[in-house]
């Protein structure tokens, strides 16, 4: 799987951010680039590629940063920059299980919330289902271990994917 760090992403733009990743993605597979192939939405809006049921993507912004993770399989991400809110309540109404605990400050709230954001991308389950698993204990998806993994090395933000165990390679898009 390939991640893309974008820095001063501007979503006006989205669509050749997406194109410049998956021809990198295709480099990475060892496949010719080609033109980006017609986008669709599926459940809850998730988007995928018709002609390329074989490359699964995601894509997230916060402020000033996106991220997008491109794969095989399933794939969830996001991205939140980490801002002075009162946290305590949103967890105690969305978080479950160990996540309250976990969320015990800011950035730990940030940590807890783009790992549920990134679980919910990838079984496009939407925020209706936010309460329905715990980010701290072992998750599935489709009868397969899911891996949640943090992004904390972009200063001010924190950021996570999900999706199975897999060798993950992060690249920087200038």
């Amino acid at each position: 799987m390939l991640v893309f760090i974008k820095k001063n992403y501007n979503k006006e733009y989205r669509r050749e951010f997406v194109e410049e990743c998956f021809g990198r993605y295709l480099k990475f597979c060892g496949e010719n680039a080609s033109e980006l192939p017609g986008e669709a939405k599926g459940k809850n809006d998730k988007p995928y590629f018709p002609s390329r049921p074989d490359v699964r993507f995601s894509l997230s912004h916060s402020d000033n940063y996106a991220i997008l993770a491109m794969g095989e399989t399933e794939i969830g991400c996001d991205i939140e920059k980490i801002r002075d809110i009162n946290y305590k309540p949103i967890a105690n109404r969305w978080f479950f299980g160990g996540e309250i605990e976990a969320a015990d400050s800011v950035e730990n709230y940030f940590s807890v919330w783009t790992k549920k954001e990134a679980y919910l991308k990838l079984t496009a389950d939407g925020l209706s289902g936010i309460r329905k698993f715990d980010v701290t204990g072992p998750l599935e998806f489709e009868g397969k271990p899911v891996v949640l993994t943090s992004v904390d090395f972009i200063p001010g933000f924190k950021g996570a994917i999900a999706a199975e165990a897999q060798e993950i390679v992060f690249e920087d898009v200038d």
